[in-house]
């Protein structure tokens, strides 16, 4: 599906970016850049689905400096016959989980240390056109046309109240104050382990914008076998979750899933030795999660939602989801909080994040 003359490479270096540690040769993973072209066209309205005859081009974009082969970013094209149906530029921030991976490298040569910061580049040369392997198996796809229901996005604006800040491109998301409540006694029920889960929802389209949203209406917990640092994901897990969201008749599709970072029983060390707020500490997925959102929850509208809850600053939501290929910190609307219509309706005015890019 994805066609490049180009071989591509990771160029790392200490943090200074005084000494070149060395070139490691990679296969980026081009689906959630495909993800993400394919979505910004559904959005505007554009594009249905993937044409089963596509032909995905990836084609390096040169630093306008130093020129080939450092590579600037990428240009991700879907093309049809001779036709380009859908296109999107993608920086070299794209790469950074694959830079992480190959740092571990030059960490096992003692180069660098655990932990220790980089600096990464890109490059990207020629290579001769080779045959496709021959598959080893072949799978069937299932037609991948996004399932929407209509509804009025100005009306989801009115009277939610909007967490975190608004990056314009972003698809809006938003969940039920009840599926908040129920992780957050879930939460508090497992500290200081944590716990997880699947959220449940639907995608809608107003067809006025044109646009596509996200809505969260439920959760269903997930019994996984959790320590302390941990929550574990396993197939009998995710059985188990489907076991219950049959018992309990609710017939959304899964749209992302949830855990937990429980502190409430530990001691805050950033205020125990910097007399400073848990505030300093930045809610993050790590690459763990970020490998499991990619396997499970790969489509661009999908979400993980972290619970956190540290002694100084309590209960937390932040929210996580694709974004030009990469997971970031997002923001969304609450939907039914229980607060006044005074704090609740400015959440409305958002003329401009709701749209797509």
């Amino acid at each position: 599906m994805f066609v490049t003359p180009h071989k591509f490479y990771l160029n790392l270096f200490t943090a200074d970016a005084q000494k070149f540690l060395g070139r490691v040769s990679f296969n980026p993973d081009w689906s959630p850049a495909l993800e993400s072209t394919l979505f910004g066209e559904i959005r505007r309205g554009h594009l249905q689905t993937m044409p089963p005859d596509a032909v995905v081009e990836i084609q390096p974009l040169w630093h306008p400096r130093s020129g080939q082969p450092n590579v600037n970013a990428f240009r991700m094209s879907v093309c049809r016959e001779q036709d380009v149906i859908a296109s999107s530029d993608f920086e070299i921030t794209y790469f950074a989980a694959a830079a992480r991976q190959a740092a571990t490298v030059f960490t096992e040569k003692k180069l660098l240390k655990q932990g220790e910061l980089f600096h990464y580049s890109v490059t990207a040369f020629n290579q001769p056109a080779r045959p496709a392997a021959r598959p080893r198996c072949v799978a069937q796809v299932e037609d991948a046309q996004l399932i929407t229901t209509d509804a009025a996005l100005e009306s989801y604006h009115r009277g939610s109240l909007l967490l975190g800040h608004a990056q314009g491109g972003d698809g809006p998301v938003f969940v039920h104050w009840n599926v908040l409540d129920e992780i957050s006694a879930l939460t508090r029920g497992a500290s200081p382990s944590e716990a997880g889960g699947v959220l449940l929802g639907r995608l809608l389209c107003d067809r006025s914008i044109p646009d596509l949203f996200l809505e969260v209406t439920a959760q269903i917990p997930a019994p996984a076998d959790s320590r302390i640092d941990s929550l574990g994901f396993t197939p009998e897990v995710w059985n188990a979750v489907r076991v219950q969201q049959r018992r309990r008749g609710l017939t959304d599709d899964w749209v992302g899933w949830w855990h937990s970072h429980a502190f409430y029983h530990k001691v805050c060390d950033h205020c125990a030795k910097e007399k400073q707020s848990c505030e300093a500490i930045e809610p993050a997925l790590s690459d763990k999660d970020c490998h499991l959102h990619r396997i499970v929850f790969p489509r661009a509208h999908n979400v993980a939602l972290l619970v956190t809850d540290a002694p100084c600053m309590g209960l937390s939501w932040s929210l996580f989801g694709w974004r030009s290929g990469v997971v970031a910190n997002r923001a969304f609307g609450i939907l039914n909080a229980p607060l006044s219509a005074a704090v609740v309706r400015p959440a409305a005015n958002l003329e401009g994040v709701s749209h797509a890019a």
